[in-house]
């Protein structure tokens, strides 16, 4: 799967021993692992990715083996304990594997009395043998997985092993090694056994703390929860007892808010693609930084019950994880009237909930269905200052006609200089923020260890979508002081100024490019460098002559990237020309002004010497800059917004010497699945590739979190179904200034042919196809992609859920994952239909809420039997590694046949410390839609954007695959709870 799945031979380390001529009396050997040795099975307790020592003594020159398994017998005849793997339901039989091996294991199996086919197969080595003293030894780091050989030819369809190939074993509680020393006996030549010692993985403590958000409903049977949440955190000792602890309701939202609270969805949004860091600061792993999504601007998107058009990752999600075990939420107070509205965030570490917007400071309301504050949070990327914007047009507090802008302080116990977590900022004249355009807050480094908050604004009081801003101003983040006009600044912009909005931040955060000018036909690239708490550096990098423009109508101007990037360092910018009313092109320019007044484009028509045709080719985006300035990978085709006809391909221009290259020379002309031997070659070369048109419709993209590797999901529109495939393209600059090889690698699909000077690409996962189709632009949240993440071996492998193109219309669903830092074809670890054990399924069958493990290699899932999303046809599945994703079915532990299976939408959670136990809310059947409180939208309507919370009466479930226990009673008569797992510790 991965180089990250270490070899068995990994356990080898440095072997100390020298092959000895001498003779002696032959003893059993003996094998020591950290000093234990006893018995003829010792178990040596050992932890995860720890440092080992293994000790071997026997005959001094006899040849000795060491073998290793991932199940043992139960005091063998033999005295060999290690015996083939086969975990029930997977279809693995995982022979005996040879760590080290100076016999052979044709020989030991006979030697044994045992099968041969009980071993892999491994030739003696004869330089292993007992030194003069007796004794072999070496000390290994243990790898995080262990990929034991499968030699089963009757695998099940669906799954990823078969003969020859390795199954992944992770060395982790509550699994073990069995490794077992055997030497020749140097007189009889005999096989003599000596000891065997279990690894015994340990698993982390168990801290049995709940927080939750619940509340309770008199009247179960309607459509709206006159009561709702109440913030609530639980400590219980032992949460296998069937009882809960006493709820501590959180002080913050307990008095006037009563039970009346809604926790609203919060999302990621920003400049950088899904998966990709928004930033490289302090000690923060990896999965402590901010995440982003392709297609939207800077900050966070919350659900205001109205239903959210973008694209949102992790729509089943109603939380945002902040850096240092916080998380962030938007409520909605039904207690007044009208409802008033907020945030907060939960500290996990210790349980508490705060309410960010207290009486105290103002109260912000409105209708039941749309919040005063705008849709979009921008957080600084150490996660604890947020810019958040009340919308004049809906704001109730004083009858303001102007955009109002507070930062709210995200650190526990954190103020501004007024005592309350939030504080208002304001520009000299209101009038100047009569709309704050959300999707263009961005965040640059101060040089201070804060945070400089950049933002664009208008002075009109337009309400249309076009309208572009006036006004760029900066805002210290920190103190929440310091308004800066930076628009206004003389000399910097001309006067008056129009901006785009777009706004490019590198991902270092300390370069901030902008487009502005005079008007929408004198427009420039600007660089903002320099940055300290109070002054910056402008430049204009571009200084065009005559009328430009950079931005094409309808594309860009809502904030979303892919028509502009910058470098990670901020020395280049890349951005698009218009050159005609439906052609643009991309161009390149360094950020300190050397190319300024001579910037040329990069894509050329052929009238005027070029190699483009720009009838099939005029307009490009899902720009890249490689990580060293010196490569653009860019779409050029056509795109036509909202229309299923957008057709591209994937290039790159090495911008020292202006040659361009088509990495995925497609052919629309060949029907794209009826000749799937024929690799869909297409007479595209730098000679002629103005035939026909391209296949590729960019639907976004996302950068590996080693940053080698760009994977984009490519939309093909086709009468049916849309196949929606996923491919990676090499980004990593060679050794000694080398380019970086572009090569391309399907992770599902096989569309393209080999590019000039790359080998072919890897053949991927069949084709997939998302839930939508001809008619609908296909987009990354459809396929739910979400990183693993965690500390656990899968911490950069991706699940995502689509379906077969080849399989029958119906929308059945299918899970698959795959190696971001080190990608391949996706493997499908689930094989579900009418006869699938142990859930059969029909067509139409759904996965939901795809959990991964944070620490371990396995998942959770809710599948919908069919394609009603009823409560009656849930099921939740467990695949682990371990098992080879053989799924388990948690059994239903619900008692009263009032309640089913239907399970809140981001509520499931792993504990911690144990490798199969979840806790869950779940409850009745999900409430009607047709409600007019839009906060009460059906659980099963999350993807488009309704509220998964209060939809619901649910109780709280914990449960592991064999074993579930509730651990809150049934709700009582005529009542029913209503709750949200917000984080277990």
């Amino acid at each position: 799967m991965s180089p990250h799945l270490s070899s068995a031979a990994a356990l080898l380390g440095a072997v100390s021993c020298l092959a000895s001529p001498a003779f002696a009396i032959d003893v059993d050997p003996v094998l020591t692992v950290n000093g234990v040795s006893g018995g003829p099975l010792a178990v040596v307790p050992v932890g995860m990715g720890s440092s080992v020592q293994f000790t071997l003594a026997g005959t001094p020159g006899a040849p000795f083996a060491l073998y290793l398994s991932a199940e043992a017998m139960a005091a063998p005849a033999s005295g060999f304990f290690p015996t083939p793997w086969t975990p029930a339901g997977a279809g693995i039989h995982s022979p005996v594997h040879a760590v080290l091996d100076g016999i052979g294991s044709a020989y030991v199996a006979n030697g044994l009395g045992l099968p041969a086919a009980d071993f892999v197969p491994s030739a003696a080595k004869p330089f292993l043998r007992f030194d003069a003293t007796g004794t072999a030894q070496f000390t290994t780091l243990l790898p995080a997985i262990v990929p034991l050989t499968d030699d089963d030819p009757a695998q099940p369809a669906g799954f990823p092993y078969g003969p020859g190939q390795p199954v992944p074993y992770a060395l982790e509680e509550p699994l073990s090694l069995f490794l077992q020393v055997v030497a020749v006996d140097t007189q009889t030549l005999g096989i003599r056994v000596g000891n065997a010692v279990e690894l015994e993985f340990l698993g982390k403590e168990f801290d049995a703390t709940i927080a939750l958000s619940i509340g309770a409903d008199a009247n179960p049977a309607s459509a709206t929860l006159p009561e709702r949440q109440t913030f609530t955190t639980v400590v219980d000792s032992d949460l296998g007892d069937a009882t809960l602890g006493a709820p501590t309701n959180a002080p913050d939202f307990a008095g006037s808010f009563g039970d009346a609270t809604d926790v609203w969805m919060i999302q990621l949004a920003g400049p950088r693609e899904a998966i990709a860091t928004a930033a490289d600061v302090g000690p923060l792993s990896a999965d402590d930084q901010l995440q982003s999504v392709q297609g939207l601007a800077s900050g966070l998107e919350v659900g205001t019950g109205e239903v959210v058009t973008r694209d949102n990752e992790n729509a089943e999600f109603p939380r945002i994880r902040l850096p240092g075990h916080r998380q962030l939420f938007h409520w909605r107070n039904g207690g007044t009237s009208p409802p008033t509205y907020g945030f907060g965030v939960l500290f996990e570490e210790t349980g508490t909930f705060r309410n960010l917007v207290p009486a105290s400071f103002g109260t912000f309301s409105q209708t039941a269905t749309i919040s005063p504050w705008e849709v979009q949070v921008a957080v600084t990327p150490d996660g604890n200052r947020a810019v958040v914007v009340l919308d004049r047009a809906t704001d109730l507090f004083q009858g303001a006609t102007y955009d109002r802008v507070f930062l709210l302080n995200l650190e526990e116990n954190g103020t501004f200089g007024n005592g309350q977590p939030i504080v208002e900022v304001n520009p000299s004249s209101p009038a100047l923020w009569r709309r704050v355009y959300e999707e263009s807050i961005v965040f640059t480094t101060d040089g201070g260890a804060g945070w400089a908050a950049w933002m664009m604004t208008s002075a009109s009081t337009s309400s249309s979508a076009t309208l572009l801003p006036d006004g760029l101003f900066r805002v210290g983040a920190s103190q929440g002081t310091s308004v800066f006009d930076v628009g206004s600044a003389s000399g910097a912009f001309p006067q008056p100024v129009t901006f785009e909005r777009v706004i490019e931040v590198n991902e270092q955060l300390d370069t901030l490019c902008v487009i502005g000018g005079p008007t929408q036909l004198q427009q420039d690239v600007f660089a903002i460098t320099n940055v300290t708490p109070s002054s910056w550096s402008v430049t204009n990098v571009t200084q065009f002559a005559g009328s430009v423009r950079l931005v094409a109508d309808g594309l860009a101007s809502d904030g979303k990237s892919g028509y502009a990037d910058l470098s990670r360092a901020g020395t280049t910018y890349a951005g698009c020309r218009l050159i005609s009313s439906s052609s643009f092109v991309p161009f390149a320019a360094r950020t300190d002004g050397t190319d300024a007044g001579s910037v040329t484009d990069i894509v050329r028509p052929i009238a005027s010497g070029g190699q483009f045709d720009l009838t099939d080719f005029p307009a490009a985006q899902g720009l890249h800059l490689t990580d060293d300035g010196l490569s653009l990978l860019f779409h050029q085709g056509r795109i036509r917004p909202g229309a299923a006809s957008d057709a591209s391909d994937l290039f790159v221009v090495d911008l020292a010497s202006g040659v361009v290259r088509n990495l995925t020379r497609t052919l629309s002309g060949a029907p794209y699945d009826q000749n799937p031997t024929a690799r869909y070659l297409g007479p595209w070369d730098l000679q002629n590739f103005v035939t026909d048109a391209p296949i590729v419709d960019y639907g976004g993209s996302f950068l590996s979190p080693d940053r080698r590797h760009r994977f984009l999901f490519h939309d093909v529109h086709l009468l049916g179904d849309d196949r929606f495939n996923v491919y990676a393209v090499d980004v990593e600059p060679g050794a000694g200034g080398a380019s970086p090889s572009f090569d391309l690698v399907n992770v599902t699909g096989t569309t393209f042919e080999p590019s000039f000077g790359t080998p072919p690409p890897t053949t991927g996962a069949p084709d997939v196809v998302t839930g939508a189709g001809f008619f609908v632009e296909q987009t990354p949240s459809h396929l739910r992609l979400r990183r693993i993440g965690g500390d656990g071996p899968l911490r950069d492998f991706c699940f995502f859920t689509a379906r077969l193109a080849s399989a029958p219309s119906g929308p059945t669903e299918h899970l698959f994952v795959f190696d971001s830092v080190n990608p391949g074809p996706a493997l499908r670890i689930t094989d579900f239909g009418p006869s699938s054990a142990p859930i059969a399924t029909s067509d139409g069958s759904r996965i939901r809420d795809v959990t991964p493990h944070p620490s371990e290699p396995a998942v959770a899932f809710v599948l919908h039997r069919d394609a009603d999303q009823g409560a009656a046809n849930q099921e939740l599945v467990v695949l682990s590694m371990q098992t080879g994703f053989a799924p388990a079915v948690v059994p239903n532990p619900g008692s009263s046949a009032s309640f089913s299976r239907a399970i809140t939408a981001g509520s499931l959670h792993w504990l911690p410390g144990t490798k199969s136990a979840l806790v869950w809310s779940e409850g009745r059947t999900p409430r009607p839609l047709g409600t007019t409180d839009g906060v009460t939208t059906a659980v099963t309507d999350v993807l488009s954007g309704g509220n998964p919370i209060d939809a619901t009466p649910w109780f709280f479930t914990f449960a592991d695959p064999t074993n579930p226990r509730k651990i809150l009673a049934d709700a009582p008569a005529g009542t029913a709870r209503s709750a949200m797992i917000w984080s277990v510790r």
